[in-house]
């Protein structure tokens, strides 16, 4: 008798989403790298940190990230900043970004208007982190996006 393994819908998502780029942009060291090493043991592979948001759109550019996780607080260029130049360019209209931040209403409901697709607050636990990544690349295949 064989066994054979089926894969759901959700499986094949997931299994899609670990091949994606996703580049972290996060002034503190301890932040990026901590929430790279957590993607990367879920099974995200092409993780990039970059933790100058002077060299961010730079990073957009070399890297062409399906995904930016992007703080709002930073010196010389704030997150706001950034996601108003990335949505500026058309090419890029196809990444999905989540604010990363322990910022308040006011400018999670600004990241918004910009363009960001979520948010998710800081700090914050693996588990949320890999679910909510998870999420918006399942809902961005399930509208054609990526």
């Amino acid at each position: 008798m064989s066994e054979t393994t089926s894969f759901t819908e959700a499986d094949s998502i997931l299994l899609d989403s670990f091949g994606k780029r996703i580049l972290i942009v996060d002034d503190v060291d301890l932040v990026g790298m901590s929430v790279s090493t957590q993607l990367k043991r879920a099974g995200f592979e092409n993780v990039r940190y970059e933790s100058d948001p002077r060299l961010a759109l730079e990073a957009v550019f070399e890297f062409q990230p399906d995904m930016i996780l992007l703080d709002i607080f930073m010196p010389h260029v704030s997150g706001l900043e950034l996601l108003k130049k990335i949505r500026a360019n058309e090419d890029f209209n196809h990444i999905i970004i989540l604010m990363l931040s322990s910022a308040g209403r006011d400018e999670q409901y600004k990241s918004l208007e910009l363009g960001a697709l979520g948010f998710i607050q800081k700090p914050t636990t693996a588990h949320i982190l890999v679910q909510t990544v998870t999420s918006k690349f399942r809902i961005a295949r399930r509208l054609g996006i990526q």
